[in-house]
């Protein structure tokens, strides 16, 4: 019965599967992550990204980036340079306090208050991965960058999207099963 007691806790150290989960696992499903887990896993970006993208030029002055936030239903905007490459974000928290500084109005660019170091997601990487970086900070929206160019903006995801993305394909499997 030792023998038996010792095995087993070696055997659970050693490998994380038994071997009745340890297919499913190789195969992408994770038991322990749940369902939820799994259905993001099984969407990808591209399927729910909106190519229709809202950005900055680097050399929009303040102003006019008033104008363009009172417009917009996004709070965050990629910033973009001369050749549409990302280089930036800029977000409400960026823009809050110069927005209304009437003396930097056109003294200060977009540039001069994105944030350069962006979180980005591939439009080939599933939403699973999207949620986690758009919840690493709580972002409400994230770029989508071409796999091949990580400067190359082609589209955006929203926190909603993804949330939305989850729903239809809980209610798509819960009425295929019945």
């Amino acid at each position: 019965m030792l023998s038996c007691i010792v095995g087993t806790i070696a055997s659970r150290n050693l490998l994380k599967d038994s071997i009745y989960t340890l297919k499913l696992a190789r195969r992408g499903v994770d038991i322990k992550g749940g369902k939820e887990v799994n259905v993001l896993k099984s969407i990808y970006v591209k399927e729910v990204m909106s190519s229709n993208v809202e950005t900055m030029p680097e050399s929009l002055s303040i102003e006019n980036m008033a104008e363009i936030i009172s417009k917009s239903k996004y709070n965050s905007f990629p910033v973009i340079n001369s050749k549409n490459k990302l280089t930036g974000i800029i977000s409400f928290n960026d823009y809050s306090d110069a927005l209304f500084n009437e003396d930097l109005a056109n003294l200060v660019v977009a540039k001069d208050l994105a944030t350069s170091d962006v979180v980005t997601v591939c439009s080939d990487e599933d939403l699973y991965t999207a949620l986690e970086r758009i919840s690493l900070k709580d972002f409400s929206t994230l770029p989508v960058v071409s796999p091949d160019d990580p400067a190359h903006l082609i589209g955006i995801v929203s926190r909603r999207d993804i949330i939305g993305a989850y729903e239809k394909a809980v209610i798509k499997k819960t009425l295929f099963k019945t």
